[in-house]
């Protein structure tokens, strides 16, 4: 969902920027290391390592028994990675983690040097989205869409977030032939309140569509808790364009120095 993140972790964690990370959403999330590792978190929920707080956007190390939580945070999501990354067993396939599941680290040479790491420049999310007008942007009141602030519903997940407010009256007929739909589509149904489509979107869909979100603004959306509030931002191609340019951000990691590191790694 947050690709920001998720690149940080492995960042932090000395790992491929691609590999595989545990995606946490809303917290409520405890690990414990039956093996001496390293591990990271990055994101917008909070960290504790054997109930002491632990840094944001940073890696540190786990002897074993120690319990990593995950709690609540300024947005909806972290993301958890294992220096020298995570063995997924088939059996996991692609559901959730259950009570009592392990996960095998893939231990690198040098795991115990990746601890100790912060982002020098950690992301600040937002909760204003900038869109592209779609192909039926014609059939709504743009400015009365980007005027009010809209909240993202409980019932949001990772197909698309639901937003609450005062619904958007279509100016033409509701239906459309289906067309190609991909995340950050804003699809508008019959009952007027916008579906921002996420990351396990559709391929397809058969709602008017107000605009797309732009890929550089999907992380933010990606935080955004249940009840919070969003505003929309119509921008046109070349401010498209430039914002992509930057997008994902380069990711500054800083060394701490070695006493800070061995001190820790005797907590």
């Amino acid at each position: 969902m947050d690709v920001v993140a998720w690149r940080a972790a492995n960042v932090l964690a000395g790992n491929p920027h691609n590999a595989a990370c545990v995606e946490i959403a809303l917290g409520g999330a405890e690990f414990e290391a039956k093996q001496a590792c390293t591990v990271a978190i990055a994101g917008a929920l909070s960290a504790s390592r054997d109930n002491a707080p632990l840094p944001p956007w940073s890696s540190f190390f786990l002897r074993a028994g120690q319990r990593l939580r995950i709690s609540e945070g300024d947005g909806a999501r972290a993301y958890l990675a294992i220096t020298g990354g995570i063995g997924l067993l088939p059996p996991l396939g692609v559901r959730w983690l259950r009570d009592g599941d392990c996960l095998s680290a893939l231990r690198s040479a040098d795991w115990a040097r990746q601890a100790g790491r912060l982002l020098c420049n950690p992301f600040t999310y937002h909760r204003r989205l900038r869109f592209l007008p779609g192909p039926h942007a014609d059939r709504f009141d743009l400015a009365a869409f980007c005027a009010q602030p809209w909240r993202v519903s409980p019932t949001s997940n990772r197909m698309g977030l639901r937003l609450q407010g005062q619904p958007l009256h279509a100016r033409a007929s509701a239906e459309v032939r289906t067309l190609p739909v991909l995340p950050g589509t804003i699809q508008v149904p019959p009952d007027g309140l916008p579906i921002v489509l996420m990351m396990d979107a559709q391929p397809t869909g058969g709602y008017p569509v107000l605009g797309n979100v732009l890929q550089a603004d999907l992380p933010h959306a990606a935080q955004l808790r249940p009840g919070v509030e969003v505003r929309f931002e119509q921008v046109n191609m070349a401010q498209a364009v430039t914002a992509l340019a930057t997008h994902p951000p380069q990711l500054c990691v800083m060394e701490l120095d070695g006493d800070w590191l061995a001190e820790r790694m005797q907590a």
